[in-house]
């Protein structure tokens, strides 16, 4: 006697493909939650450095990138990184919170105060960016939102796997990735990051990939099995990503 699972068609377990998803499937009111994953902050310690000096006085606590003309600095506690300029610009970053950042840049200013320059002080203290993320719990069909917003996108997979969506208001970076995941870049002001990831949500549920994928499996007494696999809410983490985006280019940062 066949089973029930044997007497099903595998053609019955396939979903109807959809590109789209219509409206009833996206008309989710529910912002997904923001969070701030990273701030970045500039400043200037008031004196020049001989970086490479500090450097040995460190005793390997700071190591001098001559690439980038700076001494690069780390913190466990709160975690962060400074790098330090010759000219006594100090620019911070990986703190989670405006506060948190703050007191980063102040631990720094301490350690290089223990350095034999027990003068130097924290000057012009700026938050010069923001990052935040979201997760909008589906995956996204970011070809097809290239082509319909091609004016405010810049798509480039070849070499970045995020598509890039700029917000004219507020003036935000989106980098939306197929999996769902956004990082919101670009401001100073955490209230622009809840306005864009309220923005773009509405954009992103108009290309929605509804898709639901099976894989059959037939085992030897001739019984079909099939698992689902959810494509909604891809377990990658996008974190290298983001702070890949938001290294900053000191060129940009205010005086």
């Amino acid at each position: 006697m066949a089973t029930p699972s044997s007497s099903m068609g595998v053609s019955a377990l396939k979903p109807t493909p959809q590109t789209h998803a219509s409206a009833s499937v996206v008309s989710s009111p529910r912002v997904p939650e923001l969070r701030i994953k990273n701030c970045v902050s500039s400043a200037n310690l008031g004196m020049r450095f001989d970086l490479q000096s500090l450097a040995l006085k460190s005793q390997r606590k700071a190591e001098l990138i001559p690439k980038k003309s700076c001494l690069l600095m780390k913190l466990q506690n709160p975690r962060a990184t400074a790098m330090l300029f010759a000219n006594g610009k100090i620019v911070c970053s990986g703190a989670d919170s405006e506060d948190g950042i703050k007191a980063a840049a102040r631990k720094f200013t301490q350690l290089i105060q223990k350095l034999d320059h027990p003068g130097v002080n924290l000057i012009d203290f700026k938050i010069q960016n923001i990052v935040g993320t979201c997760d909008v719990g589906f995956r996204v069909l970011i070809e097809e939102l290239s082509f319909a917003h091609s004016e405010r996108c810049t798509y480039e997979p070849e070499l970045y796997p995020a598509l890039i969506y700029r917000l004219e208001k507020p003036k935000v970076r989106c980098l939306v990735f197929v999996s769902g995941k956004v990082v919101f870049t670009g401001t100073k002001d955490q209230r622009e990051l809840h306005a864009a990831c309220r923005a773009i949500y509405p954009i992103l549920c108009e290309f929605r990939d509804a898709k639901l994928a099976y894989d059959v499996d037939v085992t030897g007494n001739g019984v079909v099995s099939t698992s689902q696999t959810d494509t909604i809410g891809d377990s990658r983490d996008e974190d290298e990503d983001m702070h890949d985006e938001d290294m900053h280019d000191d060129s940009q940062l205010d005086d």
